[in-house]
């Protein structure tokens, strides 16, 4: 894994969480509503006497369990991404990249925040990224 894609793990399981999140959302708002009377007028044996948002709610709870399991890997990866840029030396390196991968600032926005041209961020970027990788091999390799 390039460390590109290892930083862009962050983002992705935030993404798939807001996801979800709209998922519970919509279970919540059906699991509330109420559903019309049948007005049967014969016995079906085969016909499901449950109510209707028993349904709703079990996919509740498996969507809050997903949910639940997602935030402890953000938190984890999050945690590990913290540590591995903040053993880069180079504080310009670290701030790029907490910026850009953590904080979700544009190009520009790392420019004026670090006070460079955006040409330089972005070879200050690829910099920090190859240092990233190293300190990744470095953690892999378990040499401390």
């Amino acid at each position: 894994m390039t460390a590109k894609d290892y930083l862009l793990q962050v983002k992705r399981i935030e993404i798939q969480m807001n996801f979800d999140f709209r998922e519970l959302e919509h279970w919540r708002d059906l699991s509330g509503r109420i559903s019309g009377c049948n007005f049967e007028a014969h016995y079906n044996p085969n016909r499901n006497i449950e109510a209707p948002y028993v349904r709703c709610i079990d996919k509740i709870i498996d969507v809050e369990q997903k949910i639940t399991r997602e935030i402890s890997a953000l938190v984890e990866i999050k945690t590990t991404i913290m540590e591995l840029i903040h053993g880069l030396e180079n504080v310009d390196y670290q701030s790029v990249l907490e910026l850009k991968y953590l904080s979700y600032y544009t190009w520009e926005q790392i420019a004026n925040e670090m006070h460079y041209s955006l040409r330089w961020i972005y070879k200050l970027h690829g910099k920090a990224l190859q240092e990233f990788e190293k300190q990744m091999e470095v953690k892999d390799n378990g040499i401390r």
